[in-house]
C-alpha cells in the first residue's frame, strides 16, 4: 500500500477588525463564499474580529465584501 499524497494550496489569513458592522451579520454572508474545505473563519467577538483563512485570489473577494458591510450607516 503507498499512501495518497495529500496536496496543500497556499493560502492567507487575515483578520478583520470591524468598526461599524456586527460580527454575526458579516459572518452569515461571508461563510458561503469560502472555499469548500480550505477556507476557515474564526470569530472574536470581544475585540469585534474576524480570522479568515482562504486562497489567494478569494481573499481579495472576501476583502471587498467586509468593506462593504463595515460601512458607517447613514
Amino acid at each position: 500500500d503507498i499512501s495518497t499524497v495529500q496536496r496543500q494550496f497556499p493560502t492567507v489569513t487575515r483578520t478583520f477588525v470591524l468598526q461599524n458592522a456586527e460580527v454575526a451579520e458579516i459572518q452569515n454572508n461571508i461563510t458561503p463564499i469560502l472555499s469548500p474545505t480550505i477556507g476557515a473563519m474564526r470569530v472574536d467577538q470581544r475585540t469585534h474580529a474576524l480570522i479568515i483563512t482562504d486562497l489567494p485570489h478569494k481573499m481579495k473577494e472576501i476583502e471587498s465584501l467586509v468593506a462593504q458591510f463595515d460601512q458607517r450607516s447613514k
